[in-house]
């Protein structure tokens, strides 16, 4: 298993407290949310810079990125799982992404399937605003560890964000991550979290210091707050009697 797979299982899984006499809780993992930093410039000192912040894994999102600079980056973020995207521009694929020793490749629906062959490396799958709802299901069949909402092109996020995320949730048996637009507040994290989100991802714009920014941001999130499932109660029928209606059947027996 992948480290990323094995750290989106751990945020999206709730635990529930062993009976006895303890109060049953959920507990999650430490971090409410999962913070991928995505990497955009082959400068080696920048993807340096990112050692020195707690991130979740790295996403190298540059698509003329060299297979021996990849190798770079992922000896230079030590312990930090990275990963790629690779599309049909990209230089790397699924082959070489685990020669370079990658956690995980993301993709999209216009990849080669060649490229994203079974094997022990995590894959993330990209959609966008374009993508057809109507195909979102068919998306469980994949062998995929999560879903990817792309809003790189968004420079704010809005309510029609959030009913897609809830959207999503009621279809996806995969967590699900989103890239942020560049201005994000602690108020749109939690909405983000409430409506099934396990994971963010930094967009190109962001800086060194609002990355640090978001960390804390995602620290402050309640750690047990239940995220929102679409839980489905049975409704029965209830019949409700009126006031008299025993005694108009008993006269209609009478005259009878």
């Amino acid at each position: 298993m992948s480290r990323i797979s094995d750290k989106l299982n751990k945020v999206s899984r709730a635990v529930t407290t062993p009976m006895g006499f303890h109060s049953v809780a959920s507990e999650t993992n430490d971090s409410p949310l999962l913070l991928i930093a995505g990497i955009f410039s082959v400068d080696i000192k920048k993807v340096k810079a990112l050692d020195g912040i707690p991130i979740d894994a790295a996403l190298i999102s540059n698509q003329k990125l060299s297979l021996k600079k990849a190798k770079q980056f992922v000896k230079v973020l030590k312990d930090t799982p990275v990963g790629i995207i690779i599309n049909q521009l990209s230089e790397i694929n699924n082959v070489n992404s685990v020669t370079a020793d990658l956690d995980f490749v993301a993709f999209d629906k216009h990849i080669s399937m060649t490229n994203v062959e079974r094997g022990s490396i995590g894959k993330l799958f990209m959609i966008d605003a374009s993508f057809n709802m109507d195909f979102i299901k068919a998306v469980n069949e994949l062998d995929i560890e999560g879903v990817i909402i792309d809003n790189s092109q968004v420079e704010l996020l809005t309510v029609d964000h959030l009913l897609i995320c809830q959207r999503l949730r009621g279809l996806l048996r995969k967590p699900l991550l989103m890239v942020l637009p560049p201005l994000v507040t602690y108020a749109e994290l939690c909405c983000l979290r409430e409506s099934g989100i396990t994971g963010v991802i930094s967009s190109k714009i962001w800086s060194i210091e609002s990355l640090i920014e978001l960390r804390q941001n995602i620290d402050k999130l309640p750690k047990n707050a239940a995220l929102r499932t679409n839980k489905i109660d049975a409704i029965l029928p209830n019949y409700v009697g009126y006031e008299g209606e025993g005694e108009d059947s008993e006269e209609d027996e009478d005259e009878e």
